[in-house]
């Protein structure tokens, strides 16, 4: 993205944001109810490591037990016709943050933890329905891509996205952002954020421009298409740490009555503090060739460190069931190869998401 455009955006971002913020609060509220919604939503499961193969070594004592990967819960507000608010707290193993440089030149880094730890994830107000169908939010956030994506993906639960995963990309951030459909056919995302993630402090005067656009196909192609989406992201920020941090990427997603698949693929440099140049390429397919509530579901993803480098596989494959929209549950099997430590792996899991 060239530095004068996205300098162009973030005037535009901000402007907005400075004239919506004053018309949505004060705008005429009608016989309008202010009404509070509680939520909460668990991931978890049970999983085994069956096997482990590393330079020809097969390992069969390997862990496995429940697990509580993530815990969220908080509420959502409609304040008034145009301003809406958020709170999601969130569980999770993470840890104190520390240097990752011995002399304190690295900036700081949260580290995972063994224990459990609760903070927020989200808080934000949100000023929506302004003139051009356009939506301003403030605070602690979304970002315009992970979320996205993971709604295409739709089992977060059993495993993140790739460019979440392999640190290109982060699901939440704190600053300002605009989103809208200001055409049939076309929906924007931009924000403007600290960077380089919810989980880290701002340590530099940078910020992150993100700007994610989507083209929805399906009405002018076929009506029988439930979706047929192509995503574009472009992201950057000029520091983080002395390096300059860059990603693009694109999302093909299409869904029908009885299937829906995506082909993620994304470049750039990691949100970390070394700022290596890596590649995803993630693609799912989600079937339901019987009656709702039961699934197959298949994901193959593959991730190139570096450009020549060794290219490490992973592959999910598995069938579960939809209780109510309450209950999402899917049995699977897993497996990972580590090309450059030639290591193998395979994990049975049986995994759940339970929302209210």
């Amino acid at each position: 993205m060239n530095p004068a455009a996205g300098r162009l955006i973030q005037a535009v971002i901000l402007a907005i944001a400075v004239v919506a913020i004053p018309w949505a609060s004060f705008a005429e509220q009608g016989d309008f109810e202010k009404s509070i919604k509680p939520t909460a939503k668990l991931y978890t499961g049970y999983s085994v490591q069956v096997a482990e193969k590393t330079g020809g070594t097969r390992n069969t004592a390997n862990p496995n037990g429940f697990e509580v990967t993530r815990f969220y819960m908080g509420f959502k507000a409609h304040l008034s016709p145009h301003v809406k608010s958020s709170v999601v707290l969130d569980m999770g193993r993470v840890g104190p943050l520390v240097d990752v440089a011995p002399d304190g030149s690295g900036g700081l880094e949260l580290h995972s933890d063994k224990r459990f730890f609760a903070y927020m994830k989200k808080g934000y107000f949100q000023f929506v329905d302004i003139p051009g169908n356009l939506t301003v939010t403030i605070g602690q956030g979304g970002m315009p891509w992970v979320g996205f994506v993971e709604k295409a993906w739709g089992h977060r639960y059993v495993e993140k996205v790739a460019t979440d995963a392999h640190k290109l990309q982060t699901s939440t951030g704190l600053g300002v952002s605009l989103s809208g459909d200001p055409v049939d056919g076309l929906q924007f995302h931009a924000s403007l954020m600290n960077g380089p993630g919810y989980k880290k402090p701002e340590d530099n005067e940078s910020k992150l421009l993100e700007l994610r656009t989507t083209a929805q196909l399906q009405e002018l192609l076929d009506s029988s298409l439930k979706k047929l989406e192509f995503s574009v992201l472009g992201a950057m920020e000029p520091s983080v740490n002395g390096i300059e941090t860059w990603q693009v990427g694109g999302l093909a997603f299409i869904k029908a009555d009885a299937a829906s698949a995506g082909v993620e693929v994304a470049h750039g440099k990691q949100r970390t503090s070394t700022g290596a140049r890596v590649t995803t390429l993630s693609a799912f397919s989600t079937l339901t060739p019987f009656d709702d509530p039961y699934k197959i579901v298949v994901r193959a993803d593959a991730f190139m460190p570096k450009a020549g480098s060794d290219v490490d596989l992973e592959a999910i494959a598995g069938a579960g069931y939809v209780f109510e929209k309450v209950v999402d549950t899917l049995v699977n099997v897993q497996f990972k190869r580590d090309d450059s430590s030639d290591k193998n792996t395979w994990v049975l899991a049986w995994d759940w998401q339970v929302k209210f």
